[in-house]
């Protein structure tokens, strides 16, 4: 099992860091006294959105009843068809909620290609009205 590891966020301002929780921050430097540690320091990303989890389970319905498949079966389905990270000796199956807003946008294009590919073409997102 692998150890939790916190992410933290900052912004950068004229080349210096700003935590925006530099009290969790510090508290969990404490843990690490004595230890080499490594930094890594990226753009963050934002997780997938809210409206973009109503439409993927909008689309799922969509398919449902044109296909007679459980919603939940397609989720695994569409999971193990485009979510599989085989690079190791094990394929592993990501889950979607760990997806961030660029990579379940496109997540969602490969399953609507496939659709279409059945002749299943999915109502484009500006035409579906999902509740906030």
């Amino acid at each position: 099992m692998s150890e939790y590891i916190p992410v933290f966020i900052a912004k950068i301002k004229n080349g210096k860091l700003f935590l925006s929780n530099s009290h969790k921050f510090n508290q969990w430097l404490c843990h690490l006294e004595g230890k080499q540690v490594r930094v890594i320091v990226k753009p963050d990303e934002k997780d997938r959105t809210i409206k973009q989890n109503k439409l993927y389970w909008f689309y799922l319905d969509y398919i449902s009843n044109y296909t007679g498949i459980d919603p939940d079966d397609l989720h695994n389905t569409f999971k193990a068809m485009f979510l599989t990270d085989r690079s190791g000796s094990i394929p592993i199956i990501k889950s979607t909620t760990k997806l961030n807003e660029k990579e379940f946008s496109e997540y969602i294009e490969k399953i609507a290609r496939k659709m279409a590919e059945l002749d299943i073409i999915l109502p484009e997102p500006k035409n579906i009205e999902l509740d906030e």
